[in-house]
């Protein structure tokens, strides 16, 4: 498998994320960072990256990431058909052999049932699905704090194509009250490409929260998806580990009446699985939790604390997986 880097990892060098940088990393500094890190490729988690959509852009920044031996993939979000069809022929363009998508937004801000998320999408899909067949690029569904491990595997089936899959990510589960490992079990044989994630997950008054981590010093085992996804996933020794290690915090208010009231369906023996991975001997101060501008730190200072997070990711991921 490959080891790459998922551009949401420098979410505030990107601009395009709430935080905008004096100078933006563009795609073309994506691909040379990539090479400085030894890594594979990078997946471009949005098309905000591109300042055109054009063809001839599209295909001199192919150009660039094959004459540097570099993979490139290509994300965007919804499941709009007119949106995903542009966004698959940008794919095509660039060689990326998958587009990442999601479905939706957090459930827990949500007035959307899981039920009625699943419908919508998979009308949509359908859709824009042939386009997918036509093009030669599989779409890969996020599993994106939207939808749960079993509703994602309805939608899959209710579409019913060998060019829909999923982009696991390896942490996400956990904003739904999933074990990560259970939900790779399941979702591995449809994997197309991954986000290799990391949270340090902390349980306070406030809720759940996930406080981004650098690989291999949080809560998510992936020193055992990561085998799973060997085994399992279609895409054998073609299968992207996209490394998304984001300063960032998601606080999931699991507390609140309405939060259960969206996943009614979770099971006692899931919740136990998911408490089994938290880490209880280990208290973490406020001060820990906050993001570097939460500290007062400088622009300067917040970029250097992405890289250096980004970087000793980078090695974790290539010391155990490559």
């Amino acid at each position: 498998m490959k080891i790459g880097l998922d551009s949401y990892s420098f979410r505030y060098a990107a601009g395009i994320w709430g935080w905008r940088a004096e100078t933006c990393l563009t795609p073309e500094g994506y691909l040379r960072v990539a090479g400085e890190l030894g890594l594979a490729g990078v997946h471009f988690a949005d098309l905000r990256h591109f300042e055109s959509l054009e063809p001839s852009f599209l295909t001199e920044l192919r150009r660039e990431a094959e004459a540097a031996g570099l993979y490139i993939e290509l994300g965007t979000g919804g499941t709009d058909p007119g949106h995903l069809g542009e966004a698959l022929h940008a794919a095509q363009t660039l060689g990326s052999p998958v587009l990442r998508t999601f479905v939706g937004g957090f459930r827990w801000h949500s007035e959307i049932t899981g039920a009625d998320l699943v419908a919508q999408a998979t009308e949509n899909l359908r859709e824009v699905v042939p386009v997918a067949e036509q093009l030669g690029v599989r779409i890969a569904i996020e599993n994106h704090l939207d939808l749960t491990t079993d509703e994602l595997l309805d939608l899959l089936r209710a579409v019913g194509s060998d060019y829909l899959g999923v982009c696991l990510d390896t942490g996400n589960g956990l904003g739904l009250l999933e074990d990560p490992v259970a939900v790779a079990e399941a979702l591995a044989p449809y994997t197309f490409t991954t986000h290799l994630k990391e949270f340090r997950v902390i349980l306070r008054r406030e809720g759940l929260v996930l406080r981004g981590a650098p690989l291999g010093q949080g809560d998510v085992p992936n020193g055992d998806i990561v085998p799973l996804l060997r085994q399992l996933n279609p895409m054998g020794d073609a299968l992207a580990l996209n490394v998304e290690t984001a300063l960032e915090r998601v606080t999931i208010p699991v507390f609140a009446p309405s939060f259960s009231d969206r996943l009614a369906n979770l099971r006692p023996r899931d919740l136990l699985r998911l408490v089994s991975h938290m880490d209880f001997d280990h208290s973490v101060t406020a001060d820990q939790l906050a993001l570097p501008e939460e500290r007062g730190a400088s622009a300067e200072e917040v970029l250097a604390a992405e890289r250096a997070q980004v970087a000793e990711s980078a090695a974790w991921a290539r010391r155990q997986f490559a």
